[in-house]
């Protein structure tokens, strides 16, 4: 047999697969008919193969110059109604089930991510529209994501866990990109076992195993994002991989009591290193919020947003006005941007005082130790950066805004060219992850962007 690339397919039978926009159309027969060959030769050719991971939304094409195609659901596409997104997703499910769990005996558990507007994934209406509509298999199940859009601090739990009638497993990232990736102390397992403190109503893995679908969950244990920073040694995502792996399989134990364990018997900890390191922990998980979200914001537009930092900062990359300006805005119109500016200080004094507390930690492989030391260093030079730099892009919107405001000052400049200088030098340190940019992120296909450097030295008036 003839092999052909999923482009030249494309290109073979277009009438019969793409619709009169040319994008691949999922109530077409033979879109159907080919992936049924496709699912029976991967199948028949790697038979160990135990089911399929399935999601639709975001799917990108930067780094698979041999594909073609589109989404099954066109989520972004206003000409289809919302109805007709139902249809489609009721289509490729009922679809699905049908060819993996029944006619080959497979799992298929079907990622609910499809990300603005947030359908499947953070629609409890929608979701239960759709997922009422196919018939419940053992062999199939949801996965969702334990917060109702991506993994943000501040982004409330998601309503669509425990509803409907399919078995689920919640979803966890590890090594999130938009909280360093590890690159500084950041321990999720707790928030997500518990719930974070900072949402109204937080909800954890604790509670939603009380449904009677509550099936597990399953982490990206590493990954996420596009760049960096890029770890020397895993030591946090491996630390929340691991206990919550732990707590999963022994929900009757708390989650302190895992952390703990993991301590002693993986990273050979004494009670002294265990102490100290779980004071890095709590202390960092609030820096995070502090310093990386916009608790200010968050309050401001009552948890409205799934983002309540709107992305100004991500990956490795720290974010400017073009980010940040329109926050701005709101903030001072109800008088509290110098709130959110402070909140920026809170986070630089919590994590000040992570480095002594990271003296105490010993494990018992010297690399686990650097790292935890390397990594609190880190954290606190990263966000004493991030609050100089906040100082001045607060003065220079107002200026730009014509509000009263002291002018950004040489010394400020000065200042943080120095945080700047301090923070570069922690890649001396040993197990020190690769550092944060003063640009912003982009996408791999688009150029660079401006971000908080060019906004602090003057480089965009």
């Amino acid at each position: 047999m003839k092999r052909r690339t999923p482009p030249a397919v494309i290109e073979e039978r277009r009438a019969d697969l793409c619709d009169e926009q040319g994008r691949i159309d999922v109530t077409r027969p033979a879109v159907l008919e080919i992936h049924r060959e496709l699912i029976d030769a991967m199948f028949t050719r790697f038979p160990q193969v135990d089911g399929l991971v399935i999601r639709v939304g975001e799917t990108y094409l930067f780094d698979t110059p041999h594909h073609g195609g589109n989404t099954a659901v066109p989520l972004h596409d206003s000409s289809f109604s919302r109805a007709e997104q139902a249809d489609r997703f009721t289509r490729l499910l009922q679809f699905l089930r049908e060819e993996v769990c029944v006619r080959h005996g497979r799992t298929l558990i079907h990622r609910t991510w499809d990300y603005f507007p947030d359908r499947l994934h953070a629609d409890p209406a929608f979701y239960q529209e759709v997922t009422d509509a196919v018939a419940p298999h053992e062999k199939l199940v949801f996965s969702i994501k334990h917060v109702a859009g991506d993994f943000w601090r501040g982004c409330v739990p998601n309503p669509c866990l425990g509803l409907g009638r399919h078995p689920q497993i919640v979803e966890v990232q590890c090594a999130r990109e938009y909280e360093g990736k590890g690159a500084y102390p950041n321990y999720i397992a707790r928030g997500v076992i518990e719930g974070f403190p900072e949402v109204p109503n937080p909800l954890g893995l604790k509670h939603w195993r009380e449904s009677p679908l509550f099936r597990g969950g399953w982490t990206w244990s590493r990954g996420g994002g596009w760049y960096g920073p890029f770890l020397t040694h895993e030591f946090w995502p491996d630390l929340n991989t691991r206990v919550l792996a732990a707590w999963t399989l022994d929900p009757a134990k708390s989650e302190r009591l895992h952390f703990e364990a993991v301590c002693r018997t993986v990273y050979g900890m004494d009670a002294g290193s265990v102490s100290a390191l779980r004071k890095i922990c709590d202390q960092a998980e609030e820096g995070i919020w502090l310093g990386r979200s916009i608790p200010a914001f968050a309050r401001l537009r009552k948890f409205a947003d799934a983002d309540c930092a709107l992305l100004w900062m991500r990956d490795d990359k720290l974010g400017g006005l073009d980010q940040l300006g329109d926050i701005f805005r709101q903030l001072e119109a109800a008088g509290m941007l110098e709130e959110a500016v402070e909140e920026k200080r809170e986070a630089a004094r919590i994590f000040a005082g992570l480095p002594a507390l990271a003296a105490s930690v010993m494990a018992a492989d010297p690399a686990v130790t650097d790292t935890v030391r390397s990594s609190a260093e880190y954290g606190a030079r990263l966000f004493a950066l991030i609050a100089a730099g906040w100082e001045i892009l607060a003065r220079r919107w107002r200026t730009r805004e014509g509000i009263a405001t002291p002018p950004v000052t040489p010394q400020q400049v000065e200042d943080f060219q120095a945080k700047y200088d301090a923070f570069c030098r922690v890649a001396e340190l040993p197990q020190a992850a690769s550092l944060y940019e003063l640009g912003y992120w982009h996408w791999p296909d688009d150029p660079a962007a401006p971000g908080m450097g060019a906004e602090v030295f003057g480089e965009r008036g």
